[in-house]
């Protein structure tokens, strides 16, 4: 009996009890799920905010536009151009900043390419040759807007872009108000992105450079309440 009791005794200390191994499996195993529930948590979060974006994008142009001290167009394609200067000349605003135009391009060229508002370029049209992208465009346009001594300002870009291009502006101007005027073209295919490979790229780029503009919006509000408190 004490030779049984004595086996008992070793059996129930015995290193590789079976139930171990599942024991040391348990902390990695939880781990990797939770390293996957968070992996798919971000990717659920970004698609959905994709989705969210492009349903903010503007369909249509802006009706009953109100009047403005000025109006700033963001270069990058040329419809935009155009339709800032006709805005313009409608009475929309009493002048016009062009951002980002090329070294190239000189302002006799531009008047020659809309004949019917030449007299414009000489008088009321200004051209920006500093910005090289949406940051730029928008510290360009707040200098011009404090020469101009400007608190209301039209923005003409596309449509896309507009979100990215109002967080920029507005970042470095939160006292103007600005009015948004999307530029909608049928080249970019906001209602049919996911079958159109070519809008679907481009809304994926710019999506991305919205959250990147919507982080550097964020940072530099916290960095100014920080400086602002310190004081």
């Amino acid at each position: 009996m004490a030779n049984s009791g004595s086996m008992q005794k070793l059996s129930n200390s015995e290193p590789d009890n079976p139930a171990t191994p599942e024991k040391q499996r348990t902390g990695p195993y939880r781990t990797l799920r939770t390293f996957a529930f968070l992996c798919g948590l971000l990717v659920a979060l970004f698609l959905g905010g994709f989705l969210i974006f492009i349903n903010e994008i503007p369909k249509t142009g802006t009706d009953n536009l109100p009047q403005a001290d000025g109006i700033v167009a963001l270069t990058g394609a040329a419809d935009r151009v155009e339709i800032a200067v006709g805005l313009l000349h409608a009475g929309k605003g009493r002048r016009l900043l062009i951002s980002g135009v090329n070294t190239a391009t000189t302002r006799g060229a531009l008047g020659r390419s809309m004949p019917q508002f030449a007299d414009l370029f000489e008088c009321c049209i200004d051209l920006d040759y500093q910005a090289l992208n949406t940051v730029g465009n928008a510290d360009e346009t707040q200098k011009w807007v404090e020469d101009q001594g400007f608190s209301s300002v039209i923005i003409v870009t596309s449509n896309y872009h507009m979100p990215r291009s109002l967080i920029e502006i507005e970042r470095a101007m939160p006292n103007i108000m600005f009015i948004p005027y999307p530029v909608v073209t049928e080249r970019v295919k906001i209602d049919q992105w996911w079958s159109n490979p070519g809008s679907l790229k481009l809304l994926a780029s710019e999506y991305l450079k919205y959250l990147e503009a919507i982080l550097r919006s964020n940072f530099h509000s916290a960095t100014a309440t920080i400086m602002g408190s310190a004081y």
